[in-house]
């Protein structure tokens, strides 16, 4: 069996660990990125969506209901009555007469 040093040398195993801890610690910091970067668009994305959410409310929201007041005691005032004819009515159904003479100054 190979109990030695191999065909590898002394170092071997020593560099082949290095090796696996700085691919392990470049992963980690890989998928930490991922992760803060993920959670920092979630984050943006909720309040971006809940600030629209406000705006959109405040200005769709039903008008409030107006409390009624106190009403005073007013008499009703009757009805106008509409005038049987207009001016512009008037005025084609009556004929003047032209002056014959001009008007004293």
């Amino acid at each position: 069996m190979f109990y030695g040093p191999g065909n590898f040398g002394h170092a071997a195993p020593a560099v082949f660990g290095i090796l696996a801890t700085l691919v392990s610690v470049l992963f980690f910091l890989v998928c930490l990125a991922v992760v803060v970067g993920l959670l920092f668009l979630l984050v943006r994305f909720l309040l971006v969506a809940t600030k629209a959410a406000q705006l959109y409310v405040a200005e769709h929201e039903p008008a409030k209901p107006v409390e009624p007041t106190v009403a005073s005691p007013v008499t009703p005032t009757p009805p106008v009555s509409k005038p049987t004819a207009t001016r512009a009515q008037t005025s084609t159904t009556t004929t003047r007469k032209p002056r014959s003479t001009p008007p004293a100054v």
